[in-house]
């Protein structure tokens, strides 16, 4: 900043330092010449910082920032264009797991160590608040148009913030976990129905791409779309009530549309930005989609015509019935209520529906995995035959024993976590609005090389940023990250404590089910404390329910018939990896 100032109030100490700049060089020049010692000024004076900073000390300190080059934009472009490589190389090179970065001239905390962060995850929402993020995430994401800023915080965060709480509580899990199993055993069979008319085919299979082969026993598709949408379809109708789903055909692929632009819409990018129109139209459908299923609520209740498209209310979720009701008793403009809801909607289909066709991924294309958590499950997840007299042979019948599934079968819990591990790469942010300390764990202190733990003070008016995927693919808490291995969650019941983070021993690979027990340790892909994922349970129901029907009813292979599952790279979205390539599958109903 000096240069600037010198620059505009003292041309003498310019012309005995560059020369005469009009004699001497050009305009262009002497302004590239500004710009490089400005940076290479900021440079070594961050540096420093860092450096004077990053002794180990047991007393409080200010957290060390990262050196940058450019004043104000800091570390934003790296941030966005790699962010998790980036912070996870920042970790290393500055051997400490919390350090801040200055993003467009506002101080960014980021918290690594699972101590830390676990301690953050536990403050209090009057020293630690999301709304900040929340506000913008409506706005710039979900479209609201500042009713949110607008409305009594009291409110918004408030009365109808409290209702989500019910995805977490009964009766809605018990309810909506039955609804999954049963709904599932009915359609599992026609994951795939060899229906050659596209009229006769289900949401799922119309956008799989599906091929079916001349002898009708096995059919080519586009598995994630598969999973994806046949997934989705029941979940959104257990959240809403189906007549939302008749009246709105297309909502998945809107839902699906508006998450694939979530970091370019985040950051603001108007609508005539290339390739994000669809995502504003998308989001314009949806919201009048959430709009017109509020009122026909209300209409309801009122004892008014809800309309010919919403003859049966009684199948929606007593989370959205419990909104309802809030955004009314707060008198709530349209705009506020039906973005937020929105947002309800769209969370549920944009994470667990990834993460069981990653599941399932990973499982099939290890045939001894496979195999072992078939044997698992068979017992809970049976397909069983049914005899008749009829002269079409009745399909085959699916049962499954959730609670068994979640109670009995470790290695496919321990796989659903290993998944989330791998595949799930979320990021916390939180406003500071009272300055608080937490100190590290000596074991994180040690795998950072630091004689005795360090004491952080974050500041009030600066933000904390937790990327979680940056500590699940850290090779200091788990042993070849890269590498899918859901034993690594194993413990013994005898041994099981919460500060364990990971079991990697070849010894414990051959632990029975009735001696083991999964262990999610030291990760927090759903977050923690107040602002802790409020889908969680009924999502782990989901996830195993899902792989464990397909598992015992699908036999699943690569399309081109090498056998060799080719990965299909990832694109990093709002929450949860996609595969960024087709991922073209065979597929073949399992013989009884």
């Amino acid at each position: 900043m000096a240069i600037f100032a010198s620059a505009s109030g003292d041309s003498g100490l310019l012309a005995r330092t560059f020369g005469n700049p009009k004699m001497t060089t050009s305009p262009v020049t002497f302004i590239l010449t500004i710009v490089v010692l400005t940076c290479l000024i900021t440079r070594i004076r961050t540096g420093f910082q860092n450096k004077r900073q990053s002794v180990s000390n047991p007393e409080p300190k200010e957290i060390a920032v990262l050196p940058y080059w450019v004043p104000w934009f800091g570390h934003a472009i790296p941030f966005v264009t790699r962010f998790q490589n980036f912070l996870a190389d920042a970790s290393k090179s500055t051997k400490d797991g919390v350090f801040h970065l200055i993003l467009a001239g506002t101080v960014h905390n980021i918290a690594i160590p699972p101590s830390v962060v676990k301690q953050i995850l536990l403050q209090k929402s009057t020293i630690l608040s999301t709304n900040d993020f929340s506000i913008r995430l409506m706005e710039n994401f979900f479209g609201n148009q500042g009713s949110i800023r607008t409305a009594d915080p009291a409110g918004v965060f408030g009365t109808a913030h409290q209702a989500l709480f019910k995805l977490t509580r009964e009766p809605f899990v018990s309810n909506a976990a039955a609804s999954t199993v049963r709904v599932v055993q009915e359609r599992i069979y026609n994951l795939v129905s060899f229906s050659h008319s596209w009229v006769d085919q289900s949401i799922w299979e119309r956008v799989a791409n599906i091929t079916i082969d001349p002898s009708g026993t096995s059919a080519v598709a586009s598995f994630f779309p598969l999973i994806r949408y046949f997934v989705g379809d029941f979940a959104c109708a257990i959240l809403t009530g189906q007549d939302f789903m008749t009246n709105n055909p297309n909502v998945l692929h809107d839902i699906f549309t508006l998450d694939a632009s979530f970091n370019k819409l985040l950051a603001g990018l108007p609508w005539w930005f290339p390739g994000i129109a669809p995502a504003y139209a998308a989001r314009r459908r949806l919201i009048q989609a959430v709009r017109e299923h509020q009122e026909a609520l209300y209409a309801v209740w009122e004892d008014r015509d809800p309309g010919s498209g919403w003859s049966d209310m009684s199948d929606v979720s007593n989370v959205m019935v419990e909104r309802a009701k809030a955004w009314r008793s707060i008198c709530a403009e349209p705009d506020l209520s039906s973005t937020s809801d929105l947002a309800i909607v769209w969370a549920m289909n944009v994470n667990a529906n990834p993460i069981i066709f990653w599941a399932l991924w990973h499982i099939y294309q290890d045939p001894t995995l496979c195999c072992e958590i078939r044997a698992e499950i068979a017992p809970h997840a049976i397909l069983s035959s049914i005899h008749s007299d009829l002269p079409v042979k009745e399909p085959p019948k699916l049962t499954i024993n959730l609670d068994a599934l979640i109670h009995k079968c470790p290695l496919l819990k321990a796989t659903y976590f290993e998944t989330l591990r791998l595949e799930a790469q979320s990021t916390s942010y939180k406003a500071v609005l009272e300055s608080f300390t937490v100190t590290e764990s000596a074991e994180d202190a040690a795998l950072d090389g630091k004689s005795q733990p360090q004491t952080y003070k974050f500041k009030k008016g600066s933000h904390i940023c937790i990327p979680h995927g940056v500590h699940q693919m850290d090779d200091r808490y788990w042993k070849d990250p890269k590498r899918f291995n859901p034993r690594r969650f194993f413990v013994s019941v005898d041994k099981r404590t919460d500060k364990k983070d990971e079991s990697d021993d070849d010894e414990e690979e051959g632990l029975s089910a009735e001696k083991t027990a999964v262990d999610v340790g030291t990760m927090k892909v759903f977050g923690g404390g107040p602002s802790m994922c409020k889908g969680r349970n009924f999502a782990e129901r989901e996830v195993l329910t899902c792989v464990a029907a397909v598992l015992a009813s699908w036999d699943v292979e690569p399309a081109d018939g090498t056998g060799r599952w080719t990965d299909p790279g990832r694109v990093w979205g709002s929450g949860t990896f996609v595969p960024r390539r087709d991922v073209r599958v065979r597929m073949k109903r399992r013989e009884v």
